[in-house]
């Protein structure tokens, strides 16, 4: 199945010549994505630290490999992957060295299943080196084959798919392999299995955490409660752990792509950022409740909007959601410069407009406002032809998406 970026990856490695670093959750296709890239390429090398031989070469014997790479007579440059290398303690100043020694004549594709760009310190950094590139789960946009223009406009032309397409994603997730197979039994062992991998693996090998155990039922309670309010205070009366490293686990789930947040949005930035935010899940076919699973399957696909269109240099976007003091709510805010674009409310099946949603819209004036119903059949012109508040099905809008 194609992906969206394949030609990120070609701009950034050719054009900017920068190293690509292609991170997102376990399973996402971040390996597949990669050696997509060296496909065709006759002199590449491909890498997984996870490989114990590949982490040999990596360690020690990495000078004789790129020299040996240089030596191979080609019209394009050489092209390394190495994948996982953040698993690596020491992996930011290996990888440093690797491009200021041989970064104008080799491409590097560095590839993780944590967030690769979670580096502060200044004796490391690595900034001016890299492009990020992050990887999501499938969406509407991608099953449809909706690659038109993407660099040149945040929102596309509708490409529909089908209602069974649109069913199997949402109650199997983005997860490509899952998608495509498309059985109870098969997800079931899969979910597991990435489950275990993830806590038993991932994080017990790369963090310092004591009780994985009580990680993994922080992790099972955010399951629950995807979509509400978060106050991390019952987090840790529940997993009877301090408020402190509730916290930090909290941000190390967020790191090792199991959640994400989405935080309030008001005009005073700090305000904002001191309530309660919400956590939703990166493989939403988790979550047992029709409803709340198909509101995280919209948070998704916004997250990975505005992933896509930060990274594409498209401008400067964000995701929240709005709630205030009456408790009035609207699901997702898109603010776009600075400015809010896009108010989504998400309905399985009522088409009745929800009165939050008109009140925010005509206090906030945002330039579209949505009413996104699951069950509503596709249309074939477009949701964004007209400004205002309106009542679309969510598979045509979805499809605008990347």
């Amino acid at each position: 199945m194609d992906r969206i970026y394949q030609k990120q990856i070609e701009e950034y490695l050719v054009d900017y010549k920068k190293m690509v670093f292609i991170s997102g959750p376990r399973q996402v296709g971040k390996t597949t994505i990669s050696k997509g890239a060296i496909k065709g390429i006759f002199n590449n090398i491909y890498l997984n630290w996870d490989y114990a031989d590949d982490r040999l070469k990596i360690l020690d014997n990495h000078h004789t490999l790129f020299e040996n790479l240089l030596l191979i007579k080609s019209d394009h440059k050489p092209r390394v992957v190495l994948d996982e290398v953040h698993k690596y303690k020491d992996w930011k100043n290996l990888i440093k060295g690797f491009y200021d020694k041989f970064g104008n004549d080799i491409e590097f594709i560095i590839t993780g299943s944590a967030k690769l760009n979670i580096f502060k310190k200044g004796g490391d950094s690595l900034m001016g080196r890299y492009i990020n590139i992050t990887v999501h789960p499938l969406s509407v946009s991608e099953i449809a084959n909706n690659f038109n223009n993407l660099n040149d406009q945040c929102i596309k032309a509708p490409k529909n798919i089908t209602r069974v397409e649109f069913e199997t994603l949402l109650n199997f997730g983005g997860f490509a392999e899952p998608y495509l197979k498309s059985t109870i039994k098969f997800h079931r062992i899969w979910s597991r299995q990435r489950f275990e991998q993830l806590f038993r693996e991932d994080v017990r090998n790369i963090e310092d955490i004591n009780n994985i155990y009580a990680l993994e039922l922080l992790a099972t309670i955010i399951n629950q409660q995807a979509g509400m309010m978060t106050s991390y205070t019952n987090l840790a009366n529940k997993v009877r752990v301090s408020d402190q490293t509730i916290r930090r686990w909290v941000s190390l789930l967020e790191k090792h792509y199991y959640c994400f947040c989405i935080r309030p949005w008001s005009k005073n930035v700090v305000r904002s950022l001191i309530k309660e935010p919400k956590y939703y899940l990166w493989d939403w076919s988790q979550i047992k409740n029709d409803g709340e699973r198909f509101e995280n399957l919209v948070a998704s696909h916004l997250l990975k909007a505005v992933y896509f269109w930060n990274e594409t240099g498209l401008g400067n976007f964000s995701l929240h959601y709005l709630r205030d003091k009456q408790k009035r709510e609207v699901d997702f805010i898109v603010i776009k410069d600075n400015k809010p674009w896009i108010l989504i409310e998400t309905k399985v099946s009522d088409i009745s407009i929800s009165q939050s949603l008109r009140y925010f819209s005509e206090l906030i004036k945002p330039e579209y406002a949505f009413q996104l119903v699951q069950n509503q059949p596709a249309i074939n012109k477009s949701c964004f032809d007209q400004e205002g508040l309106h009542i679309i099905p969510a598979i045509t809008f979805l499809s605008q998406l990347v």
